[in-house]
């Protein structure tokens, strides 16, 4: 009987000390990811000059912002641009796939719903239209264009900015 109750407890300290492995190392892959796209963001940011569709303006021209869209604990950028003329754009979205910063979506404004995957862009030109998006595992599904901005309740700017 003594022999029976030691492998049992054998067998459930063995499955505890299992069980804390694979934590640890979910929570490890989530925590490398996110300081790698850090990183990438912070090198994307540091250069003299940022691509802003096919011109470069001064970073300076620039304000960011870290925003969790979709589920995952990996950041996803959102730069405003003072500088650009109005056709190309004042904010761009970027998440990082594949150890690559990546342009999702390029608009006047942006909005987002934290860790849903779905942000809005807003775009003003000639009446204006929005544009509903789906972010999942780094790529994006427009879901939804609505040209008529008073059928769509415009959101207040939450986003915060800071200086490159």
């Amino acid at each position: 009987m003594r022999k029976i109750k030691r492998k049992i407890c054998f067998v459930l300290a063995l499955a505890v000390m299992l069980s804390c492995l694979g934590v640890d190392t979910t929570v490890v892959s989530a925590s490398s990811s996110k300081s790698k796209a850090l990183k990438a963001y912070n090198k994307y940011l540091s250069t003299k000059t940022i691509k802003w569709n096919s011109l470069r303006y001064p970073k300076e021209n620039f304000r960011f912002s870290l925003a969790y869209i979709d589920r995952d604990n990996v950041p996803e950028l959102i730069l405003n641009c003072d500088g650009v003329c109005h056709y190309e754009g004042y904010q761009k979205v970027y998440t990082f796939k594949n150890g690559k910063v990546k342009e999702l979506a390029t608009d006047d404004v942006i909005f987002y719903y934290p860790k849903t995957g779905i942000f809005i862009s807003r775009h003003y030109g000639m009446g204006g239209e929005f544009f509903v998006y789906k972010l999942s595992k780094g790529k994006t599904i427009r879901k939804l264009r609505v040209s008529m901005p008073e059928a769509v309740k415009e959101l207040g700017e939450k986003t915060t900015y800071y200086s490159t």
